[in-house]
């Protein structure tokens, strides 16, 4: 896991320097991407994604199970973060 972490930190840190659009389904993501200081990156979230508060008036793509594919097309993203727990499927649509 901290490996995991740690390319995760690697790979968003590098991507940041570019204009990302981001979408988290995943409200650990969430509070990890805004600690990093991604927030102004972040286009949409899940209605689970309530912390930190600051970024509970981002746009909501639906909830954690269950994902409006069509908003998240029209918020265009460069890039979406899931939980590979339940969220294999939607990785792959």
């Amino acid at each position: 896991m901290k490996k995991f972490l740690f390319i995760f930190i690697l790979f968003f840190s590098l991507t940041l320097k570019a204009k990302q659009r981001i979408i988290i389904t995943s409200p650990e993501l969430a509070e990890i991407i805004y600690i990093l200081d991604g927030s102004t990156h972040i286009v949409g979230i899940t209605k689970e994604c309530d912390y930190p508060p600051q970024i509970r008036n981002i746009d909501k793509v639906g909830n954690f199970s269950s994902l409006n594919y069509e908003k998240i097309i029209k918020l265009n993203p460069t890039l979406i973060f899931t939980s590979s727990l339940e969220q294999s499927q939607t990785a792959t649509k």
